[in-house]
């Protein structure tokens, strides 16, 4: 079965390892790789952090990975979730599942029951499984004892938020990667006159691209202050 994406119904387009900035998660990245290669004795994976830190990039990245080469996955957030669909039907050998912010779960046990049924299916069909959250599986809460031992079974990582030099680093990469350049002065000027949360600091490099683009014009300081 080709991979294919439940809530939200499309990947984040960006969202590749090409333009994510490892830094100080360099041994996260490296399991998730060895996860990918299925050179990792277990299967599942656990990674958390705060808001804003790159968990959900990461997850889409890993399924635009298995996407590339035809191999199935599902992707399911939990941002806002009463209940979820039930993927296993439509899981096969080698499934990747995704579950983002599984600290959403916490107060409903019958969903937790149902994520620890997706692990019992992947795992059973020598697939694997991936959760983010935004703290510890043991600070969590899940009311589902059984569901934390699972997903913490293959191992705890926390995901660093990136700090103010990691952020000029990631914000020239993706720049680069779309084919242009930010000098150091047009990027302290979007440091010291923006959000720095990575979140609007990448959304205000697509706007900048796109409104470059389109008005025939380099990204320079006078042109940011036009548009903000």
């Amino acid at each position: 079965m080709y991979g294919q994406t439940v809530i939200p119904t499309q990947l984040a387009d960006e969202a590749s390892w090409d333009n994510f900035s490892p830094a100080r998660n360099g041994m996260l990245v490296g399991e998730l790789e060895k996860l990918l290669k299925n050179q990792r004795a277990k299967r599942v994976l656990y990674l958390w952090g705060e808001h804003g830190s790159g968990k959900s990039h990461l997850l889409h990245a890993c399924c635009h990975a298995r996407q590339r080469i035809g191999e199935s996955f599902q992707f399911l957030s939990l941002g806002q979730v009463n209940s979820i669909p039930d993927i296993r039907d439509q899981m096969d050998s080698g499934t990747l599942v995704c579950l983002d912010d599984i600290q959403n779960l916490r107060g409903l046990a019958g969903i937790q029951d149902q994520v620890l049924g997706l692990y019992e299916k992947a795992t059973g069909l020598s697939g694997s499984l991936i959760a983010s959250g935004n703290t510890p599986l043991d600070q969590i809460g899940l009311e589902l004892e059984d569901l934390t031992s699972r997903l913490s079974s293959g191992g705890s990582y926390h995901l660093h938020a990136l700090n103010d030099r990691e952020k000029v680093a990631a914000l020239k990469i993706r720049a680069e990667n779309r084919g242009f350049a930010l000098n150091d002065n047009v990027i302290a000027f979007i440091m010291s006159h923006y959000r720095r949360d990575t979140g609007s600091l990448f959304a205000l490099l697509d706007k900048l691209d796109a409104a470059s683009l389109q008005a025939q014009r380099k990204i320079t300081i006078p042109f940011i202050r036009s548009l903000l």
